[in-house]
């Protein structure tokens, strides 16, 4: 057997196989020995080397090694690709008129039978071969231990060939996967062994995941089939003591077969945990959210009859929105658009939904359809995978920055396709409990479980309280973190005492944040107070009785008073003590309703003119509706010192800046006046003798 030196020759015996299977037979055996040829290393060019001869070093030339007989790697990519697409098309084609025999649709290896088997088998094997000396018989079984062959190299190929390789390789699996198991029939062994080998390979390059993202995973039932694959390599691989989520229900005899996966095909590959992980979070996100259409409308009966239109118009544009998704849907193996297939029953359905979908089944066989059922043709299956799949990963070790991506990616994609979203509520706490950006992500899924799926968290507002820290104004996420507690504040059934808590945090990390950080808790204190006008009170309050009597020391009102004034009165409320207290984790419990603003009256005499100047936004009447409005926090989240520092660059003077202040123009350059006490003892006038000169 001689293997291919070129593509070109791979190709005439690839196109003679296929012309004629059992005189060029012998091609195959050659065209499968280059796919198991290892590709060849490149020639080491060895320079000056030292070599050691007695005791002194000295650089010698080391003669080079002769050039290996075998093409290097760069002539082995095509042979093996042109060895690839000749050996798909032979075997589809013989897949196609059923010639194949030994291999099983449900994907039995016959050449590792016969490896594990041992001599008895073989022994075995050739006593019946010489019982049925039937050549067309005789012709298939090779044919069966020949496509065995060339599964296994395709597998090989994919966790650790370059990527064209890969890429011919994944293409001509799923070609097999399409034909193997008879026409318009999807063979899901062999697509699970082909997405295990993407999953646990150790090389898997990305070119081969983009072909499978745009090219595959848009079909239902590749879909279907890489949902139930990662959620049962996930569940083999999740955190001891967690459960494994139900199953989805309904199945047909594809999803059977494939749940029956060698143990020894799910753990191959040399992935470790966290990098497993990470390669099934990559597949699952490329795998689109699938949400059926909502059921028809009931018809409306008695007192309800009056609105029959309307509720007709609603079951037509259900209708018109199901037979639009319906007329986007596609399969890999055809079965679909040829109307081959139907939706099998779901078993996790009512029984109302079950006998509809009986019925239905039982008119398309009356009519002569012949359509049988499948679990991947249910859109309903399909949205318990997608759940199912999600889960089970997140039973699993997963890495930090995976971590952070799911969270991202929960609120738009994940809980609005899944049927029970409510079952990520554990996921969610336990991540709010790390605290961080990660808490606020994770606060965002909650916030969309409680208002759009009936879970009940009454803590919510006390775990955001708790994640505004110093630290969320300096955060490199922070525009994203108080985009989030815009949209959490933004309701206006908050309870006035949980709005004026946050009003009071916001303003008193204020006072330590930065210059950007400043501006952008101002911003939030107005926008709270003008949602909320019964916190109108913290910036109006009046002086305590304690400093009324004080004259300038009592803390006047935050909204009004000059920047000294208001300097001083801060001073006195913090010295005096404020009822607030900073350090309860209940906002409902800090007594902020209680207390005031002075914060603000502090502020106007920040160092930067930004920030004081931002204090002019709280003068105005903010329970007046109709001529104020919210402000748009959106400039302020990304601001920083370089942004603050360029917009004063950047700023056009119409006046000369002056350099210093006087309140009586100076009298020389060296006025004792002005001067005051810093010159004491230093006698400035004209030397003795100077006039006399």
């Amino acid at each position: 057997m001689t293997v291919p030196a070129s593509a070109q020759e791979a190709r005439s015996l690839g196109e003679a196989l296929v012309a004629d299977p059992v005189g060029a037979a012998n091609n195959a055996a050659a065209l499968l020995a280059a796919l198991r040829a290892e590709p060849p290393d490149e020639v080491r060019r060895s320079g000056w080397q030292p070599a050691r001869r007695g005791g002194c070093v000295r650089r010698a030339r080391r003669p080079r090694p002769p050039a290996p007989p075998a093409p290097r790697r760069r002539a082995w990519q095509p042979v093996v690709r042109a060895a690839i697409q000749g050996l798909k098309l032979f075997f589809v084609a013989q897949h196609d008129d059923g010639a194949v025999g030994g291999y099983d649709s449900a994907g039995a290896r016959a050449a590792k039978r016969q490896k594990l088997g041992g001599p008895a088998a073989q022994a075995a094997e050739q006593q019946q071969a010489e019982q049925q000396p039937d050549p067309q018989a005789v012709f298939a079984a090779w044919l069966g231990r020949q496509y065995a062959a060339f599964v296994e190299q395709l597998l090989r190929l994919l966790g650790r060939a370059s990527a064209s390789v890969q890429v011919a390789a994944l293409s001509a699996a799923m070609e097999c996967a399409r034909h193997e198991a008879g026409p318009a029939t999807f063979s899901a062994r062999l697509y699970a062994r082909v997405l295990l080998a993407l999953l646990t390979g150790a090389d898997v390059q990305p070119e081969a995941l983009s072909l499978l993202a745009s090219r595959y995973l848009p079909c239902l039932d590749v879909r279907y089939h890489t949902l139930r694959t990662v959620e049962r390599l996930a569940t083999r691989h999740a955190v001891r003591g967690a459960p494994a989520p139900a199953g989805g229900g309904g199945g047909d005899a594809e999803a059977s077969s494939s749940d029956d996966e060698d143990e020894d095909d799910a753990g191959a590959g040399g992935k470790a945990s966290a990098d497993l992980a990470r390669a099934m979070f990559d597949v699952l996100s490329y795998v689109a959210p699938l949400v059926p259409p909502p059921p028809e409308p009931k018809e409306p009966r008695g007192k309800g009859a009056a609105a029959a239109p309307a509720a007709a118009a609603a079951a037509a544009a259900a209708a018109a929105a199901a037979a639009q998704q319906q007329a986007e849907l596609s399969s890999w193996c055809g079965a679909l658009e040829a109307g081959l297939v139907s939706a099998a029953a779901d078993a996790a359905a009512s029984a109302k939904a079950r006998r509809k979908r009986k019925a239905a089944s039982a008119a398309s066989e009356a009519a002569g359809a012949g359509a049988r059922g499948v679990a991947w043709a249910n859109l309903r299956v399909q949205q318990r995978a997608y759940g199912n799949a999600w889960l089970a990963l997140l039973r699993t070790d997963v890495p930090r920055d995976v971590h952070r991506k799911v969270l991202l990616k929960l609120h738009a994609d994940v809980l609005p396709a899944m049927t029970a979203p409510l079952l990520l509520s554990d996921f969610l706490t336990s991540a709010l409990d790390a605290g961080g950006y990660e808490g606020m992500l994770a606060l965002h899924a909650l916030f969309t479980l409680v208002t759009r799926h009936g879970l009940e968290y009454p803590a919510f507002y006390a775990r955001l309280y708790g994640l505004l820290t110093p630290a969320a104004l300096t955060h490199r996420h922070r525009v994203r973190f108080f985009q989030l507690a815009d949209v959490f504040l933004a309701s206006s059934m908050v309870p006035a005492y949980t709005a004026a808590a946050f009003a009071k945090r916001l303003a008193r990390l204020a006072l330590t944040a930065p210059p950007a950080g400043a501006m952008l808790a101002l911003g939030f204190v107005h926008n709270i107070i003008r949602r909320h006008p019964a916190c109108m009170v913290l910036l109006h309050r009046p002086p305590p009785s304690a400093l009324a009597g004080d004259g300038g020391g009592a803390a006047p009102a935050a909204a009004g008073g000059a920047a000294a004034g208001g300097a001083a009165g801060a001073a006195a409320a913090a010295a005096a003590g404020d009822v607030y207290d900073a350090d309860e984790p209940d906002p409902a419990k800090s007594r902020a309703v209680e207390s005031s603003l002075w914060e603000v009256a502090a502020l106007r005499a920040h160092y930067a003119p930004q920030v004081a100047n931002m204090c002019a936004v709280l003068d105005k009447d903010l329970a007046d509706r109709l001529r104020t409005s919210e402000l748009d926090v959106s400039p302020l989240l990304p601001a920083s010192y370089a942004t603050l520092l360029g917009g004063e660059l950047s700023r056009k003077l119409r006046k000369g800046v002056p350099v210093a202040f006087y309140a009586t123009p100076p009298a020389g350059l060296w006025d004792a006046a002005q001067l005051g006490g810093d010159l004491a003892g230093w006698d400035l006038g004209a030397p003795p003798g100077a006039g006399a000169e």
